[in-house]
Order: structure tokens, then C-alpha cells, then sequence
């Protein structure tokens, strides 16, 4: 019989070797006897076997996230290498030779800011043609190159890799005095081995600031301002972009995954996520102070419209505006994106008065709505003071919205409010709390309660609770009176049917 210590030298059914019984003669038979103690035996096993696949399943997460921090900090190095080549001055130098006159001088005055980046893409266009990148080896610049080592023959042939092309229309941009940074695609190993590895094809572009943001211009693929699409030309078979990053001219690296990724849970997946990995991804990049900083922009339109921190600018502010000095965080499919902080709503001045607030002194309009009534932002108005007035309307009541009073006042929903307010002589406005509909187009107030001053509310509420509990009490005592008269009339009823019986029984 096998000891417990003996059991837990066994390792593995793997370990067993086939081996000769006896002093080598094997034609008799064989018996061998195994005694187990109630199952004690196989459930230890079975339990050792389970923790070393437990074990080997942690190890093989541990070796995942390690192949994968290794491989990003390679391609890093390799993306950073790259953009020291893209801004070389001698690279610039020959580009700024080659560029047509009309790319070159565009007058800020009369033409937008983007007029010299379509000119030097279509110069671009008509110049060069892009190869297939399978018909470029790495050796050749496939993945970019210096000027010594190939990017000098592109500019003679007129022709080269996309990542080459992309590295000529940086310099090209830079010649011209934009204010441009390198962009790419960084797909490593899943840092969870369970998710596929789909082959993608590693992209570059540039991003130029256009009047405080940053935007794509991509001349292969003839994208500008279009983020979207860039990752819908990376993916293949359904695959998501893990990394993208901006390098600038003085070599600092940006991530800038928010603004491209579409489908933020596929990339969220590819990317690192254990509390030490985003420490070590933070100290090798830094944000730009976008939605990269704190997570994923929406993937759709619908998106952005209950999204707590982002909204998209343009036409989609219905009856929002923007606080003043607020910046473009993103673009999302050629769309401004800004923070939801900086977008105050629109309203009349009899809404901002609900709400506790007046028109500042000198405001004036932002807008004005269907009905022509003027339009304000929150900036515009100021605290309203309610330490002296009730904020009536012209018809003498407060509104209410959605049971909230107005700053420095205290809605009273009880029906004896209004009461104790006259008995006492506090100042009290009634509260309309809804409409409701009394005809075709025709609406009336519901009164529900009454609306009294922030200091007057303790007040009243006690002797409301005072009124209430007496209410109470009378009524348990009118109750009880009326029982008991019921009671004397049930007990009389019965005593003079006993009379009537005894004397008229016959």
C-alpha cells in the first residue's frame, strides 16, 4: 500500500517508463494490488493535478504579458527610430527642393488653414506612386528608412513603400512650416493568450495642427481629417488597432489610441491592463490631454449623446454652447469633440430662474430659440438672491421640477401648508409642480403644496407635524365616539327584543 508521502512524490503519469518485470522473464502473469482508502488516495492526486494547471495557466498569463511588454518596447524604438529619420533636415532639405511654388506660398489671410495641406497632397498625388508593400522587403525600407539608406533613391524613382511615402510627405509638410508629428500602429502580441494574433498591416500617417487640433493627413490612402477609416484600413478579418502613437519632432511619444480606435472594446483587449503594465506604458508615453487620458472615445454618434465627459461640437450642440477658451480634444470623424464641462445649455430667463439664477447685468444673448425668446448660457448668469424674495413668477408661484426647490427655498408638500403658514404669518408662494391638459392645446397648473424661504422651513414643517398628529388624534377620537354610539344603540336593540319576547312570547 502507498503511503501518503509516497503519493506526493508522484508528479505525472507522464514520468512512468515501460520496464521489464522480474529477472526478465515476463510470460507469467502479473498481479499487482493497489489499496485505496475511501478515495483519500485519487482525490489528492486529482487535486495536485488541478493546481499544476492552475499554476501552468498563470505562467503562461505571466509569459503573455512579458512577450508583450517586449514586443511593444521594440516596436517603440523602431517607431521613434523612424520619426528621427522623417524629420532629418537633409530628408526636408531635398523635399523642400522638389515642392511646386503654389504648395509652398499660401496666403493665411485669404485661404483656410487646411489649403496647404490639400496643396502638398495633391503635389504628392501627381508625384508619386505608392508600391505594395509585399514587393518591398525590409531591407529595402518596407517599414521606412533613412535618407542615406533609401528615402534619397525615393525621391529619384518617385516611388516607394507606403511608410516611405508617408516619411516624404511628413518632410514635405515640415518644409512648408506646418507644425506636424509622426504617426503609427503598434500591434504586438495580445498580452492574453487566449485571444488570436490576426496578421494587420502596420500603418503611418501624419497628424498637422489646424487651428489648436490635431488632424490625419494620410497621402496614400488620401484621408484627411478622417480618423475612422484609417483603422477600417488596418483591420483584417475583424481585427482592432492595440497602439497608436504620435512621435514628435523633439522625439516624445503621445498616445493617441483614443482618437482612432472604433471598437474600444476589441482594442481594450489587445492592450495592457494590469495595474504594473499601465504604470510601465504611462512611463514610456505620456497623453496630450485628450480622451486618451482617460479612456476610449465612443465609437458612434449615439454614443456620444449620454456619454458623461465627451460631446461632439458642430451642429449636434442643440441648444448648447461652448464655454469661452474651450479646446478641441479630438476630432471623430471629421467631427470637434470637446469635454462636456466646457458646454453649458441654453436657456430663456424665466428656465434660469427656476433654476435659481438670473441674468447678469450687460449679458447678452447667445441665441434664441423657435419662438424667438432670447437664449443664455450658465456663464451669464448669477446667483440669485433668495434671502429676500420668494423667485415667483408673474402669476405669484414657484415652480417646481422634478420635486426640486429653488436654491434657498423649501418645498412643503403637505396639504396643510398653506394653513399653518397663514396661522403663523410666513410669507409662502403656492408650488406648481406640472400641467396638466384641460382641452385642445390648452393646459392648466397643478398646485400641489406650497413654496416658503430656506430659514422659514423648520418652522413650518414642525407645525405642519403639530396639525397633522392633532388631525390625527381628533379623528381617532370621532372614530371612537361613533363606534361606541353604535354600540349602545346595538346593546339597547337586544335588551328591548328580550322585553318584547319575555312579555309577548305567547
Amino acid at each position: 500500500m502507498k503511503t501518503e508521502d509516497d503519493s506526493a512524490e508522484v508528479e505525472s503519469d507522464e514520468e512512468w517508463e515501460d520496464a521489464a518485470c522480474g529477472d526478465g522473464d515476463s510470460s507469467g502473469d502479473v498481479s499487482v494490488e493497489v489499496e485505496v482508502d475511501n478515495g483519500v488516495e485519487s482525490l489528492s492526486h486529482n487535486q495536485k493535478r488541478k493546481r499544476r494547471r492552475i499554476i501552468r495557466n498563470e505562467k503562461e498569463f505571466i509569459d503573455a504579458r512579458m512577450q508583450h511588454r517586449e514586443e511593444v518596447e521594440v516596436m517603440l524604438r523602431r517607431a521613434r527610430l523612424v520619426a528621427e529619420w522623417t524629420f532629418d533636415d537633409s530628408l526636408v532639405a531635398s523635399v523642400l527642393s522638389l515642392l511646386p511654388y503654389d504648395a509652398n506660398n499660401i496666403d493665411p489671410q485669404t485661404q483656410s488653414p487646411l489649403s496647404r495641406i490639400k496643396a502638398v497632397m495633391d503635389w504628392f498625388d501627381r508625384s508619386f506612386r505608392a508600391l505594395d508593400p509585399k514587393d518591398v522587403t525590409v531591407e529595402e525600407g518596407r517599414d521606412g528608412c533613412s535618407y542615406t539608406e533609401g528615402l534619397s533613391d525615393v525621391l529619384t524613382r518617385r516611388n516607394g513603400s507606403p511608410h516611405q511615402l508617408c516619411q516624404v510627405f511628413i518632410a514635405a509638410l515640415v518644409a512648408t512650416g506646418e507644425d506636424v508629428r509622426y504617426t503609427c500602429t503598434i500591434d504586438p502580441t495580445p498580452p492574453i493568450p487566449s485571444i488570436a494574433s490576426p496578421e494587420t498591416i502596420p500603418l503611418a500617417w501624419a497628424e498637422v495642427l489646424v487651428s489648436g487640433y490635431w488632424i490625419n493627413a494620410d497621402p496614400v490612402r488620401r484621408l484627411l481629417g478622417n480618423k475612422a477609416a484609417l483603422e477600417s484600413s488596418h483591420r483584417v478579418r475583424r481585427s482592432a488597432v492595440a497602439y497608436v502613437v504620435s512621435i514628435t519632432r523633439g522625439g516624445h511619444v503621445i498616445d493617441v489610441t483614443g482618437s482612432y480606435a472604433r471598437r474600444p472594446d476589441r482594442t481594450k483587449r489587445k492592450r495592457v491592463s494590469h495595474p504594473d503594465d499601465v504604470r510601465w506604458w504611462e512611463a514610456l508615453s505620456q497623453s496630450e490631454g485628450t480622451a486618451a487620458a482617460v479612456g476610449i472615445l465612443p465609437c458612434s454618434i449615439e454614443g456620444f449623446k449620454a456619454h458623461p465627459e465627451y460631446v461632439l461640437g458642430g451642429r449636434y450642440l442643440d441648444r448648447h454652447t461652448l464655454r469661452p477658451g474651450a479646446r478641441v480634444i479630438a476630432i471623430f470623424r471629421g467631427i470637434p469633440v470637446y469635454r462636456r464641462s466646457d458646454v453649458s445649455e441654453l436657456l430663456t430667463k424665466t428656465q434660469w430662474s427656476r433654476t435659481g439664477r438670473v441674468i447678469g447685468v450687460g449679458a447678452e444673448p447667445e441665441g434664441v430659440d423657435g419662438r424667438g425668446r432670447a437664449l443664455f448660457a450658465e456663464w451669464q448668469t448669477e446667483s440669485q438672491e433668495t434671502d429676500v424674495v420668494l423667485p415667483v413668477n408673474k402669476y405669484g408661484c414657484v415652480e417646481i421640477r422634478g420635486g426640486k426647490s429653488p436654491p434657498g427655498c423649501v418645498y412643503i408638500s403637505s396639504p396643510h401648508g398653506e394653513r399653518v403658514a397663514r396661522e403663523v404669518g410666513i410669507p409662502f408662494a403656492s408650488a406648481v409642480v406640472g400641467f396638466r391638459s384641460v382641452g385642445v392645446m390648452k393646459h392648466a397648473p397643478v398646485i400641489d403644496g406650497i413654496v416658503v424661504l430656506q430659514d422659514h422651513g423648520g418652522l413650518i414643517r414642525d407645525a405642519v407635524v403639530a396639525l397633522e398628529t392633532q388631525l390625527a388624534e381628533q379623528s381617532q377620537e370621532m372614530k371612537f365616539r361613533v363606534v361606541l354610539k353604535r354600540w349602545e344603540r346595538l346593546v339597547m336593540t337586544l335588551a328591548s327584543r328580550e322585553r318584547l319576547r319575555s312579555e309577548y312570547g305567547h
